[in-house]
């Protein structure tokens, strides 16, 4: 099959655009980051035949670009760009696998980050019941949630990407490089 960048961006615009759409606090600034997007895709286009998930790696390109911009601009990072929510992964066969990539990933973090996520994550716990068990306010345990979700998020996407489907739903994950994997 012959993937290049116009069957690529012909396939993906749309949901691309979709995409930044929910995810900018000024709209206007939609067709600056498609167009940094396309450029990026095309500059990248050799890679195409090398990977086996194009729609994820789209969607990382797409993710890291709105990032980049947020950055840029002295804004505040929206937490959907970096946190992982289990939440929305899809009942299907890749469920268990990446819970389990998930959970080995937060052991690998320091002990207080992976406290609170576990608890927050896994066991399910409110705002409230981790302000209570870390002994903290409810926006010092929003915070320290928020952090080490990030954390958790980069050691993620160092190593994996993510395929959703249009709800939202996680459907599939792939390792970028196994060696810097921790699941």
């Amino acid at each position: 099959m012959i993937v290049d960048f116009n069957i690529v961006w012909q396939e993906y615009e749309k949901e691309l655009t979709a995409f930044v759409k929910t995810r900018l606090f000024d709209k206007s600034f939609v067709a600056d980051i498609m167009q940094e997007i396309a450029i990026k895709i095309y500059k990248h286009q050799n890679q195409l035949k090398h990977i086996d998930n194009i729609r994820a790696w789209t969607y990382r390109i797409t993710r890291n670009t709105l990032i980049d911009f947020y950055k840029q601009n002295d804004k505040v990072i929206p937490d959907e760009l970096y946190v992982l929510d289990l939440r929305t992964v899809s009942d299907g066969s890749n469920d268990n696998e990446l819970s389990s990539c998930i959970m080995s990933m937060s052991n690998s973090l320091e002990q207080k980050d992976k406290d609170i996520l576990n608890l927050s994550i896994f066991e399910q716990y409110s705002v409230a019941e981790l302000s209570s068990k870390f002994k903290l306010s409810p926006e010092g345990a929003k915070t320290k949630l928020k952090r080490a979700k990030k954390k958790l998020a980069n050691s993620f996407f160092t190593c994996c990407t993510l395929e959703k489907d249009t709800k939202g739903k996680i459907i599939d994950f792939t390792a970028i490089d196994n060696k810097r994997c921790k699941c």
